[in-house]
């Protein structure tokens, strides 16, 4: 039981910095102004390499092997998380942040539904009522955006949600494999195929630098090596539901620097979402502690 209990706190504690860390990264998107594809190429390309010299400094001699061991699963991973992020960089200019991070509360929702099916693991009855009451949620959401004509980035944000939540089931199949070198080769993939895009290589506004720099070599690699951690000690429907904290911290970083008050719905649903998630967390931290 001990064991158990320290497993799960590891895990909820690797993804909680994870999270902290991931903040700011939709306010960064939102002040780099510079050409989507070539934006992506950088932070693929920049990320990669991050990861991989981390890894190469660790691992030394081993490096490929280490690769190597991920398998098709962490090749798949590092695909879903490329897609997840582009799909949720063109999300953050086609609809307010308040509505990306109040959809991405449906991860978990997602994560108990593909943990069910695909890897047959039992759901408490407590997440179902999570299920419903999110996807309540997410109902009110898009009752609040009927009439403005421009739901693509909502169904943006809709997609890599379910990317997202099938990295965590994924992750968690695999739970005896490190999942961290997947986090560069998600890198690679995303600037290669931002390169084949066309992508300019060398059209970065100078005001970017910076900013591009701190997504790139610090809050993207490290905030995803520490959240795919977290599948290897907890069942992928509650690691996602500690994700739910981004949902609260993202958006105080936009409104803060931006000034950009959500809607009344959703800040209903956000509430609504977030609060029940987290208190199933907080049920789930408790019952592993005692």
């Amino acid at each position: 039981m001990k064991g158990i209990r320290s497993d799960y706190m590891r895990g909820a504690l690797l993804i909680f910095g994870g999270v902290m860390i991931l903040g700011p990264e939709a306010l960064l998107i939102r002040l780099i102004g510079t050409e989507l594809k070539t934006r992506l190429f950088w932070r693929g390309l920049l990320s990669g390499f991050v990861v991989f010299a981390y890894l190469g400094f660790l691992k030394r001699g081993l490096i490929w092997s280490y690769v190597m061991n991920i398998g098709r699963i962490g090749i798949v991973i590092a695909v879903f998380q490329a897609l997840q992020t582009i799909l949720f960089t063109v999300a953050v200019h086609l609809t307010a942040t308040a509505n990306i991070f109040v959809i991405f509360a449906a991860t978990p929702l997602f994560a108990a539904i593909f943990s069910r099916l695909f890897l047959g693991e039992r759901i408490s009855r407590q997440t179902w009522i999570s299920v419903v009451v999110g996807f309540f949620g997410i109902l009110l959401l898009f009752m609040g955006r009927l009439g403005d004509g421009a739901p693509v980035g909502d169904i943006l944000t809709l997609i890599a949600a379910c990317l997202g939540a099938g990295c965590f089931v994924l992750a968690r199949k695999a739970r005896h494999v490190d999942m961290v070198p997947a986090t560069g080769l998600y890198g690679f993939i995303m600037a290669l195929t931002m390169l084949l895009s066309g992508a300019q290589l060398g059209a970065v506004a100078q005001a970017d630098i910076g900013y591009l720099l701190l997504l790139s070599l610090f809050v993207a690699p490290v905030s995803y090596g520490l959240i795919i951690l977290g599948p290897r000690y907890l069942p992928a429907p509650e690691a996602s539901l500690i994700m739910m904290l981004e949902t609260l911290v993202a958006p105080l970083w936009v409104w803060f620097v931006l000034s950009e008050v959500p809607p009344v719905t959703t800040v209903a649903a956000g509430t609504l979402i977030l609060g029940t998630l987290l208190v199933q967390t907080l049920s789930n931290l408790r019952l592993h502690a005692e």
